[in-house]
């Protein structure tokens, strides 16, 4: 909660000119968009760039409607994801046979691309779990 009102909320207070007081969202909308980020459902960065800001446009909705409603909730399905990794190693299996000799910091490249792939929704430690399984 502390990063939420000393980052998103506190950018939103100064850039607006605004005080705490003037601030729309109540606090149990904002332990709700805290709360989908720790269930995993949001990574920080779409909660707080995204859906923080429909938020303050929707101030009477839930965050996770507002969600699932501009489809931003991650995917972390294997069932889903397991293809997207899949298509990604079989594209880099140069890179796939550079890390398997040792270039660990390729684990990156192959996260990035599957974000690129699935739009940003895919959720990033299940990724990386997968893609180390596949990569052993």
């Amino acid at each position: 909660m502390a990063n939420w009102l000393l980052g998103p909320v506190k950018s939103w207070i100064n850039d607006h000119s605004q005080s705490i007081n003037d601030f729309e969202l109540k606090p149990d909308q904002i332990a709700a968009l805290v709360q989908c980020v720790d269930d995993g459902k949001l990574s920080f960065s779409t909660a707080s760039t995204k859906l923080f800001h429909l938020l303050l446009e929707n101030p009477t909705m839930e965050p996770a409607v507002l969600a699932e409603q501009n489809n931003l909730i991650q995917q972390s399905d294997s069932s889903e994801l397991e293809p997207v990794i899949d298509a990604v190693l079989e594209q880099l299996a140069d890179k796939v046979t550079a890390y398997k000799k040792g270039k660990k910091g390729l684990l990156a490249l192959f996260v990035g691309e599957v974000m690129k792939r699935t739009k940003g929704k895919a959720d990033p430690k299940k990724t990386n779990e997968i893609i180390l399984e596949k990569l052993k």
